[in-house]
């Protein structure tokens, strides 16, 4: 079963469909190259987090102006 991701909003097998949408080679009967993209998962990106931003957006205590009285 192949995957695609539709490039562009547009209707194919009576199905209207929008931009990002993930389909399979059954569900719209054929690859059409105008619209459909094809998803090659083997190509993940890896994004990296800064640990350090964000433990110091964690430590932060809330204002005294919104303290109780």
């Amino acid at each position: 079963m192949a995957l695609y991701k539709i490039k562009e909003d547009c209707r194919i097998a009576n199905k209207n469909y929008s931009k990002w949408d993930v389909v399979s080679n059954e569900e719209v009967g054929w690859y059409f190259p105008t619209v459909m993209e094809v998803i090659d998962w083997k190509d993940e990106k890896k994004v990296e987090v800064n640990q350090e931003t964000s433990d110091d957006v964690e430590d932060k205590k809330p204002s005294k102006k919104w303290k109780r009285k």
